[in-house]
């Protein structure tokens, strides 16, 4: 072999190493990065897009309220009110409570019934789905961002025997 052919031999080898550690070195970033994102829970401040004031109003005359506030010190406070017909037919006092081993819960007070608490099993950006799956109606909550002024809040689960669900439209409205 010349001296020629050596030196490209070592030139090959040398990018290839080079290319081969770049690669290696992408994906254990990549893999860290997934470990850390899915490793750490989510914090009550990753909710902080729910906070404000959100109203729909229904085919059946219904108007509901939400009112939620910022997260602090762990807790994020929210209320409802359903009217109809100008009077108040139902309300709902809601804490999404962070726990210290790093849970969220939603503690929901709805008016005439017992208090329940259903955890955070899934946050996707915008989108978080709350599971109770021993609570008679309904066993999961979730709330969606649509956009910075359209939020969906949807029940669903067993009921009788049968699968149920209702959505919960809401556009941003001024807190007053």
């Amino acid at each position: 072999m010349n001296h020629c052919n050596v030196k490209v031999l070592r030139f090959r080898s040398q990018v290839s190493i080079l290319v081969l550690g770049s690669i290696l070195l992408s994906f254990g970033s990549l893999a860290l990065l997934g470990a850390y994102s899915q490793d750490r829970p989510p914090t009550i401040e990753s909710l902080g897009w729910l906070a404000g004031c959100w109203e729909g109003t229904y085919a059946n005359g219904r108007t509901v309220s939400e009112q939620w506030m910022k997260p602090l010190g762990g807790v994020m406070m929210g209320m409802s009110r359903t009217v109809r017909d100008g009077k108040t037919i139902a309300f709902e006092n809601v804490r999404l409570e962070q726990s210290e081993t790093g849970l969220i819960h939603y503690v929901a007070n709805p008016s005439g019934q017992k208090e329940a608490t259903f955890a955070l099993v899934k946050l996707e950006g915008t989108k978080a789905i709350f599971e109770n799956p021993a609570h008679d109606y309904p066993q999961r909550i979730i709330y969606h961002l649509l956009s910075p002024d359209s939020l969906v809040a949807r029940i669903e689960g067993t009921a009788n025997g049968k699968e149920r669900g209702s959505d919960f439209p809401y556009r941003r409205v001024r807190c007053e």
